[in-house]
């Protein structure tokens, strides 16, 4: 209550100052649009730079561009504190109020300057006739004037030089710590939402594999799907099949079965009519998995017509020799991570460094870059996701340099939870990197990311 109160007299200061300081010509930022969650726009950058300047309403202080789930909260407290639905949607009637007190604050802003030319004016209007009634009062110099006269004069003509007083550390402001958008991050997705990230078929680029591939990510679940649950006993990962109209390639995803052990399953299709029974492996961390990052690989070598799976690093099962199918069926399905194409079977946690290869990756290759970020011009990859909060006209960058942008679909976004990236005590820091949204140069910040060892 007592905070409600607090942002309620913020609030009505700013509207009193409208009502006092009548129309003003200035020039001000305004929000034009209705804002709603998971938007990215520069107009979300200004509202959250408006509410930065009401900590009770945004104490994150996050300026990103990206309308995420702290700018909602942010969204609904400031409606609420003003008497209209908490709804969470920047509409017409907030967007009002908001656009007073950005008018008025601009206004202020006008005012102060003015009154600083004017006094500024004013002392060098003064300074300038105390020097002309100098000038006037100051007696004719003599023509030969003796050297110690002349001494005298010009140092009682000369103003003591006022001494240039030392800064005072203490009155320095630091920046507000917010995470730099190119700071290391990963994926978060909330499974009851359906929150996930997409690629249509017409902008993906070699993302049609007909031969041999690898699948790998960094993983941590939040929430398992149970018998019964609303995810149908699955949580996926990759997927790009639709199983109801025939038209499948490839999928990995978690099986978690009513009874029984839970599995790792990697779905392959040979013409894409006919799906594969998914290879399979009864997952060796089952039971302590939930709430930790855990590196996965899936291999389909087509000269063996072979499968395995990897699991940190380590070689966990491959399918004993047996033939499998002789090449993978290339759709002209959308690509999905973190969701199945009919979304029943969400991922409930976090993602990172998501790979997908057109080559067998070996167990040599998956032990030794794991942990690492890559380059990204790697032989083989044609799709690479490290998350780290970089986006390409909205879309989640790829930075295998195929242009595989990802969409970012019911809300999903950024988490400063990673992965341990290498054998040492800190995670690998990429370099910053230029963006395309949002359009202007993140701020240099200290990362808060949190690491977790596999």
């Amino acid at each position: 209550m007592k905070n409600l109160q607090k942002i309620c007299l913020t609030i009505a200061v700013f509207i009193a100052f409208i009502l006092i300081s009548g129309p003003q010509k200035i020039q001000a930022q305004i929000i034009n649009r209705t804002l709603s969650f998971g938007m990215i726009h520069d107009e979300v950058k200004l509202l959250q730079n408006f509410f930065t300047e009401l900590p009770s309403i945004y104490p994150e202080k996050w300026v990103t561009g990206f309308f995420g789930k702290f700018t909602l909260a942010a969204v609904k407290r400031f409606q609420e504190s003003i008497g209209i639905e908490s709804t969470g949607v920047v509409g017409p009637k907030t967007r009002e109020k908001i656009n007073r007190m950005l008018l008025a604050s601009a206004s202020e802003a006008g005012m102060s300057h003015r009154s600083e030319q004017a006094s500024q004016s004013s002392a060098e209007s003064a300074s300038q006739a105390s020097s002309q009634s100098e000038t006037a009062a100051t007696p004719a110099t003599p023509a030969t004037p003796s050297s110690g006269q002349a001494a005298i004069r010009a140092t009682s003509a000369t103003p003591a030089t006022p001494a240039i007083p030392e800064p005072n550390l203490t009155d320095t402001i630091e920046p507000a710590t917010i995470p730099a958008l190119s700071t290391p991050g990963s994926l978060s997705l909330v499974g009851a939402e359906n929150q996930y990230l997409s690629l249509i078929y017409s902008k993906q680029n070699d993302l049609d594999i007909r031969g041999s591939m690898t699948i790998e990510a960094w993983l941590k679940l939040e929430s398992e799907a149970r018998c019964g649950d609303y995810r149908n006993q699955k949580s996926f990962i990759v997927d790009k099949s639709d199983k109801r109209q025939k038209k499948m390639s490839f999928s990995l995803y978690y099986r978690y079965p009513c009874g029984g052990h839970d599995h790792i399953k990697f779905l392959l299709s040979v013409d894409g009519s006919t799906s594969l029974s998914p290879i399979s492996v009864i997952d060796p961390d089952s039971k302590s998995r939930v709430g930790k990052w855990r590196h996965l690989a899936a291999v389909y070598n087509q000269e063996t017509q072979s499968a395995s799976f990897f699991l940190n690093g380590q070689y966990i099962f491959d399918n004993g020799g047996q033939s499998l199918i002789p090449r993978i069926h290339a759709n002209k399905e959308t690509l999905y991570i973190g969701i199945d194409r009919g979304a029943f079977s969400s991922f409930d946690g976090k993602m990172d460094e998501v790979r997908i290869w057109n080559v067998a990756r070996t167990e040599e290759e998956i032990k030794n870059n794991y942990k690492k970020e890559l380059n990204g011009d790697e032989i083989g990859l044609v799709g690479y996701w490290k998350f780290n909060n970089e986006l390409v006209d909205g879309r989640m960058k790829d930075s295998s340099g195929h242009n595989n942008n990802l969409r970012l679909v019911n809300g999903a976004s950024f988490s400063t939870d990673i992965p341990l990236l290498s054998s040492q005590t800190n995670p690998i820091v990429p370099p910053t990197l230029n963006q395309q949204s949002p359009t202007s140069t993140p701020p240099t910040a200290t990362s808060t990311a949190t690491t977790t060892n596999p």
